[in-house]
């Protein structure tokens, strides 16, 4: 019974190993869970004792993935957790039991073969099998009421055999169950086995079916183990790979049919010789004229036989045979249209024969013999082996050529394309105007386009703010001509009119001024790759308030914090804090804060004054259309326009004694340039947010037309 140990601590997989090694399994130890993953999905085992902690791949995906291919070997879960919880995730990723540390090793031998034994559908650790009562606790077998006498090697093999009871075990299943994969034995180590266990407990308890034995089971080992690891990969790059993993079984069993044919024409001289010795007693007793043609014919089982049989009972045999006989009427032609067949001897071995009848003695007195020449089959099952892993390694090193070949090919073809998309992350990045035209002529048509796509786009936005800007300065002229004229009105008395002329000059004058500041504007699209220092902007912009009109008459509280790169167009964030900054100085009574709320993935700028807030009847001011009355508020409406350019909006609320505006803006990050190098725009979550929040003062209030 072989058992699969995955553990990461080597004393802890040796305790084990070697406890369950002499309760009679045959046990491997995978030391990460890459490796155990890879053993327990391509290799045949009774049980996989799984701990949870391990290297590279943590024993749970392990798990997951081997329930996911299909592979029902049942797991043990060997893990110090002992949370009830992790038992629970542990059972529904398909564990079928669970061993916390620390344990007895008594125990885990009690789990591991209730486990065995339930896959195998026997409720108790006594399993009844062809005549014999197996314990596989005590490692004892009963036939007939007495204790049969078994090595362990014998009864590991009986045990596997009774676990899988009515089903076909191959020779290299087999092999591997009893010695291990590590461990292989001599070609006909398996057949002496068998033939040694059915000398002590008897022949009709073990059942031999031909044709379903080494051959088969060592093909599908082989390839399994060369196919998971490159089959995969080789069948993405070329059809060659795929005819690379196909040749080996196949050139497998041309070299077997090839041997047999040699076989049979030795089988034919060996006949035509022995034929040629058969002869007759005066008294009619048969006899071989040279019966030492090949002295095997002399030795007990040697792999070498004869048998003459007339009436279908045997009369002569050689001394190989010993008191056997060969079964004629049991053999199986191997293939259509072969003179040879095999069969299988008394003591388990597996024959090769040539039989044909043969007419001796004189005329008028001849009688007609049946001659039967056999070989054993190891030296086929030898050399089949050994062509069988030259191919195997042969193939393997082409097929990793192959695949590093085609790896190797793919990433010369990629990487301009790898080249190209590190160019566009740099221009959404801002530390590229244009894409980098030293590549290779394939890919160059590409660059070239898109640095055309490019050029028009910035054109466009050009000629548009140019003309927004033209516009808004046109109209500057007529607006001081006609400023001019209100002041000649209300010199010559026509206050009335002046006033009215004034109002709508004034209106048209923050019109002007509105698009003036838009057409400065960059927007969220334009300053995709753009980022700010707010600390040193914010920085320079205090030390411009303090010159201005009432500034060096405030005390202006700000701490800059270390250098914080914020995703925005240095024009458009000098806009926004600008104008803030200058509302918080006109309505500040002596002191104006600005502070920089930093966390992991954006900031929150503040300005703050101790200036009166709005009136508490005051309704919100809409700020989505200006005022016509006044000037009044146009910073902020400046504010609005930038903010919505980046998708988002400006509120106001009134709560506190003093006036507070914060906006919150993402920080560069490598969340954001991965998003950038992946063609995405920010999630909503980063998008500028702004708090408008003026609270009424105890004295006046504020007035805001936006």
């Amino acid at each position: 019974m072989r058992v699969l140990v995955v553990e990461d601590e080597r004393s802890i997989a040796e305790d084990v190993a070697r406890a369950l090694e002499m309760a009679g399994y045959v046990c491997e130890v995978a030391g990460d869970g890459e490796a155990g993953w890879f053993k327990a999905g391509t290799e045949n085992y009774c049980c996989v004792v799984l701990d949870l902690g391990l290297p590279k791949l943590d024993g749970l995906s392990v798990l997951r993935r081997l329930r996911a291919e299909g592979v029902t070997t049942p797991v043990l879960i060997l893990t110090a957790r002992g949370a009830w919880m992790e038992r629970v995730e542990g059972i529904d990723a398909g564990a079928d039991d669970y061993l916390p540390k620390p344990f007895q090793i008594e125990e885990l031998i009690a789990r591991v073969g209730a486990l065995v034994r339930r896959a195998a559908g026997h409720a108790t650790s006594v399993i009844e099998a062809g005549g014999l009562r197996i314990d596989t606790r005590r490692l004892s077998v009963v036939r007939e009421g007495r204790p049969v006498d078994l090595s362990s090697l014998e009864f590991r093999t009986i045990n596997y055999l009774a676990h899988h009871k009515g089903c076909v075990v191959s020779q290299s299943e087999l092999v591997e169950h009893v010695y291990g994969s590590e461990r292989e034995p001599d070609s006909n180590a398996v057949e002496v086995l068998i033939a040694r266990i059915r000398k002590k407990i008897g022949s009709d308890a073990i059942a031999t079916r031909r044709g379903q034995g080494v051959p088969e089971g060592a093909c599908a080992r082989a390839v399994a183990k060369c196919g998971q690891q490159t089959l995969a990969v080789a069948c993405c790059s070329r059809p060659s790979h795929v005819a690379c993993s196909v040749a080996g079984p196949r050139s497998v069993i041309v070299f077997e049919r090839h041997m047999l044919e040699t076989l049979g024409r030795d089988l034919d001289v060996r006949w035509s010789d022995l034929a040629r010795d058969i002869t007759v007693a005066p008294d009619g007793e048969l006899k071989i004229s040279q019966p030492e043609r090949d002295s095997r014919y002399g030795r007990f089982d040697s792999g070498a036989y004869w048998q003459v049989s007339e009436g279908g009972h045997p009369v002569l045999r050689s001394p190989s045979l010993g008191d056997g006989q060969v079964d004629l009427a049991r053999h199986a032609p191997m293939h259509d249209g072969s003179p040879w067949y095999e069969v299988e001897t008394p003591g388990g071995r597996e024959l090769y024969v040539a039989e044909r009848e043969i007419t001796v003695g004189p005329p008028g007195s001849a009688r007609t013999l049946s001659l039967a020449v056999a070989l054993d089959h190891d030296q086929i099952v030898a050399a089949r082996a050994a062509f069988l892993w030259d191919m195997f390694y042969v193939l393997a090193l082409i097929a990793l050529v192959l695949v590093a070949a085609a790896g190797l090919q793919l990433h010369v073809i990629l990487s301009p394309l790898a080249r190209l998309r590190a160019e566009l992350n740099a221009v959404r990045e801002g530390e590229s105007a244009r894409l980098n035209l030293a590549v290779p002529a394939e890919v160059e048509p590409l660059t070239i386009d898109l640095n055309r796509l490019l050029d028009g786009q910035e054109e466009l936005v050009k000629k548009a703010r140019e003309r927004a800007g033209s516009l808004a300065h046109g109209l500057k002229t007529p607006i001081a001509v006609f400023s001019a004229e209100c002041r000649r009105l209300e010199s010559e008395g026509q206050g009335e009119s002046a006033k009215r002329l004034r109002e709508q000059i004034t209106s048209i004058q923050t019109h002007v001024e509105r698009e003036l500041a838009r057409a400065r504007t960059h927007g969220a699209t334009a300053a995709l790759g753009a980022y700010v220092d707010a600390s040193k902007t914010a920085e320079r912009l205090v030390r411009v308030m303090t010159r201005l009109p009432r500034g060096e008459e405030l005390e202006w509280r700000y701490v800059p914090p270390d250098r914080l790169m914020l995703q925005m167009d240095p024009d458009d964030f000098g806009e926004i804090l600008g104008n803030l900054l200058d509302n918080a100085r006109k309505w500040a009574k002596g002191a104006v804060s600005l502070r920089i709320e930093v966390s992991d993935t954006s900031a929150r700028i503040v300005v703050e004054d101790d200036g009166p807030g709005f009136g508490s009847d005051a309704a919100p001011p809409s700020l989505t259309a200006g005022d016509r009355e006044s000037s009044a508020g146009l910073g902020l409406v400046i504010v609005q326009d930038i903010l919505a350019a980046y998708g988002s909006a400006l509120w106001i609320d009134r709560a506190a004694p003093n006036g507070v505006v914060s906006f919150t803006l993402a920080r560069r990050s490598v969340t954001a340039a991965a998003q950038a190098a992946s063609g995405r725009r920010p999630p909503a979550s980063t998008r500028l947010i702004v708090d408008w929040r003026v609270q009424q003062a105890g004295e006046g209030s504020r007035q805001v037309h936006p």
